[in-house]
Parts: C-alpha cells; structure tokens; sequence
C-alpha cells in the first residue's frame, strides 16, 4: 500500500478500494502481523462517529473481496473473540 498515492497492490495487481477500505487496510497493516481489536478498528476509522453495529463486519467483507478473491492464501483473517489480522503465507503469529 502507498500511503501517498492511496494505491493497493497484492502480487502485482492493482486492486480498487473504497475509501473506508482504505482506512481499514492501513490499520491492519500497520498492526500486522498482530492482531487489531474491533474496537481500535472502529475507532480508527469512525473515531467518536461511530456507525451502525454491522458496517465494520461489512467493510471487512468488502476488504476481503477486494484484497483475498483470485489468491490461494487469505491474508485478512479472523482473530475469534478479538478482532482481525492481516498476515502472508508465512506469518505463524
């Protein structure tokens, strides 16, 4: 991810991303390969806004789609009971 250009590339391949999915994606970078809880998450995208209970569920969804279609290997995972992380193929973490 260029963070200058706002630009998102996994193998190569551009991918396109809302602007919110911008966000969420520089956060879990940022973190990765840990964990981020759902509520820095939030925090970090709505600040005090907060939107509606399922918008984070939504956006990582669409994070998914965006980043994780066409790859053997799902980079955006589920931390159960926590949050999410974004990890390679070899992240043990």
């Amino acid at each position: 991810m260029d963070l200058n250009k706002r630009e998102v590339c996994r193998a190569g391949r551009p991918l396109k991303l809302f602007p919110t999915g911008g966000k969420l994606l520089e956060a879990l970078l940022r973190e990765a390969p840990a964990a981020i809880s759902r509520q820095k998450l939030e925090a970090t995208i709505w600040g005090d806004s907060l939107p509606d209970s399922s918008a984070l569920k939504v956006d990582v969804h669409l994070i998914r789609k965006a980043i994780d279609i066409g790859f053997l290997f799902p980079m955006v995972q589920t931390v159960p009971g926590y949050g999410f992380a974004l990890r390679d193929s070899d992240d043990q973490t």
